[in-house]
């Protein structure tokens, strides 16, 4: 094999912010003369924590399913880098690519795939030993490649050059056998599949491009990118079906509707131009909504909680509901955490479809209901010791929820301890999920 691999457990990475990737989190990476970085923020645009080397070639990342990061650094000698949560180097492995390495990706069962363009998609394992290459006849330039749940891996051919508009995109099994592809007009840069099987295409000239699963053209439209230089690098899809494109030295990062509308925008004000992008899985915290901190309706006996809290209850504290994992009718693991609650007393999960008096709440007990409409009780937990309870994986074949449906899920707890307002229960903040294939 053409490489080799070097252990190392120093500190290779300065962080800033919150260091660890959270789940629903949007990772861009950005290589730069005076270092590199990779930058996670929030799907509103705020920045969560960065990880920055001072090596300058750093052109794609991706999240190993143990948290890991791997960082790809594309030189002479393309060094992939282990990196824990908080950016201490765990191990490092090189090898040499016969033209240009590009995005990379991580299957579910922890194979690395990177795409390369002269040679298909490279496989490795955790400790950079090469399984092998994807590489069907016919594949000229492998650029952007995203993995999927099925082990299966989508693959953006930038074709001949990137001038041409001569595109491929191939659907590939873990043997490289063509399981679809589809010309395209395009010189793709990135590929990424959506839960309804749809594929949304990036071009390096500047064109998104959106897909049926049998290469029908949807829909395509111009990227609004603020430099001169009209390339793109990549896109993402988030949990809330948009699209997240960033380009090719240029600080900007814009989302689109299904329409190919602007919807969302933010300047990462990254010295060096953005290359591979993409979306964590679960539930983005940007999904939480009805606080008891004074950002939304004020709370019944002026008890208002801390930052990203429920109400105040009798522990000085509100509760909060977090989600982790996909709520997926074909994955469902979304499972649902609850903290801050009153230890030994009972706390009900439960769900709505529609968000109360617009998401801000309206007085309940010493809290704020903030979720109506077909309300499903989905259960009664005892919170622990530190006053924590959580709900899943299941939920989803479990009340039936469909894809496509969106549920807005709050929790309910007695507080008998007579405060801070004496009614004998409170909530937690409430959280959006959208339920995906």
């Amino acid at each position: 094999m053409r490489l080799s691999t070097i252990l190392a457990s120093s500190l290779f990475l300065s962080a800033t912010a919150q260091a660890q990737i959270g789940p629903g989190e949007l990772v861009l990476t950005y290589p730069a003369s005076n270092g590199s970085s990779v930058e996670h923020y929030s799907s509103l645009g705020v920045l969560q924590g960065s990880f920055t080397g001072s090596e300058n070639s750093w052109i794609s990342s991706a999240l190993m399913p143990n948290g890991n990061l791997l960082v790809h650094n594309n030189s002479t000698s393309v060094g992939i880098r282990v990196l824990d949560s908080s950016g201490v180097q765990v191990n490092q492995w090189f090898y040499i690519p016969a033209q240009y390495s590009a995005d990379m990706d991580v299957f579910p069962d922890t194979t690395v795939a990177i795409c390369s363009r002269g040679e298909g998609v490279l496989l490795f394992d955790q400790a950079g030993v090469q399984l092998g290459v994807l590489n069907p006849a016919g594949m000229i330039a492998a650029q952007g490649c995203q993995t999927q749940l099925d082990g299966t891996i989508w693959v953006a051919d930038m074709g001949v050059n990137v001038t041409s508009g001569d595109g491929i995109v191939w659907h590939l099994d873990r043997q490289g056998n063509v399981l679809h592809s589809f010309p395209t007009a395009l010189d793709p840069s990135d590929v990424a599949q959506a839960p309804d099987g749809s594929v949304w295409v990036s071009d390096w000239n500047g064109e998104i491009a959106h897909y049926s699963a049998n290469g029908t053209l949807i829909l395509q439209f111009p990227a609004t990118i603020n430099s001169g230089l009209k390339t793109l690098w990549s896109l993402a899809l988030d949990f809330e079906g948009r699209i997240w494109a960033s380009g090719h030295y240029d600080s900007m990062v814009y989302a689109y509707d299904q329409n190919g509308n602007i919807v969302s925008s933010f300047d990462t004000q990254a010295s060096g131009n953005s290359t591979y992008s993409f979306f964590t899985s679960g539930i983005s915290s940007d999904s939480a909504f009805c606080f008891g901190d004074g950002s939304g309706s004020g709370c019944p006996c002026g008890n208002a909680g801390g930052s990203g809290e429920g109400c105040m209850n009798s522990t000085a504290m509100g509760a909060t509901l977090a989600g982790m994992g996909q709520p997926g009718v074909l994955t469902d693991t979304l499972v649902l955490n609850a903290d801050h609650l009153i230890p030994g007393q009972a706390a009900l999960l439960f769900a709505g479809q529609v968000e109360v008096n617009g998401g801000a709440g309206q007085f309940f007990g010493d809290g704020l209901l903030c979720v109506g409409g077909g309300i499903q009780r989905i259960g009664v937990q005892i919170p622990d010791g530190t006053g924590h309870a959580s709900w899943g994986p299941g939920l989803i074949a479990t009340l039936g929820w469909q894809s496509g449906q969106t549920r807005y899920l709050q929790a309910w707890y007695r507080d008998t301890g007579g405060f801070p307002c004496g009614t004998g229960f409170n909530t937690s903040n409430a959280l959006k999920v959208v339920i995906t294939p």
